[in-house]
């Protein structure tokens, strides 16, 4: 299962970035519509990212169980880390893009992360 999240959020983010450098590509023609489509897949690659990450973590510490939180093995970082960056760049504005755009053909905002 967690093998099939980070397949799947990674396969999501690959399809992101090449229609990314296809809309490059095209320059002043990329029309209004094709951006949004372009940032609605930028947005689920990042929410499937960030959950597959979230949950792989969590699913890992817990196969390890008490020992994964020990100093020494300093398993729990990777946890932490994911968390931190989650917190960051929370998911919830991403699903609300990306159903406004499917559901009510809204076109949310086209930012490159910084």
């Amino acid at each position: 299962e967690l093998a099939v999240a980070a397949r799947a959020a990674s396969a999501l983010a690959d399809q992101a970035v090449d229609a990314l450098l296809q809309g490059l590509d095209r320059g002043e023609a990329l029309d209004d519509e094709e951006c949004a489509e372009i940032a609605v897949l930028a947005s689920a690659a990042e929410a499937a990212a960030s959950r597959a990450a979230q949950e792989i973590t969590s699913r890992a510490l817990e196969a390890i169980g008490a020992a994964a939180a020990l100093t020494r093995h300093g398993l729990d970082r990777f946890w932490r880390d994911t968390r931190t960056h989650t917190l960051r760049e929370p998911v919830a504005h991403r699903m609300r893009e990306i159903g406004d755009y499917f559901l009510n053909g809204a076109h949310p905002p086209f930012t490159l992360p910084a």
